[in-house]
């Protein structure tokens, strides 16, 4: 099981920083993702967490209302914040990094 989890991590790592269209100029980088972490649950466990800063380089906002991963039948979008000195998970059913701004955000 160990490298049935080895290869997860991989490919969700593989997917978070590839697996995203952004319509438009195919020559100019408009997001970059970086710090991207994933943490896998127990060996029996079929969900998984992501964390990883999305970094919008264009003038514009950019919405991102879709992340798909092959071997998942969903990938949920959260955002933490910080409510009365605890850390709270927020669905979100899409994700806006403002123009030449970088977020935080949790698959």
């Amino acid at each position: 099981m160990p490298q049935n989890n080895a290869l997860l991590t991989f490919l969700l790592i593989f997917f978070i920083a590839f697996g995203v269209d952004k319509k438009g100029s195919q020559s100019e980088q408009v997001l970059s993702f970086s710090n991207a972490v994933v943490k896998l649950g127990p060996p029996s466990s079929k969900v998984a967490s992501a964390y990883l800063d999305i970094s919008n380089h264009s003038d514009s906002d950019c919405v991102i209302d879709k992340f798909s991963f092959p071997y998942s039948q969903r990938v949920e979008l959260h955002e933490s914040m910080l409510h009365m000195d605890m850390m709270k998970m927020r669905v979100n059913k899409n994700l806006v990094v403002l123009a030449k701004q970088k977020s935080s955000w949790n698959l």
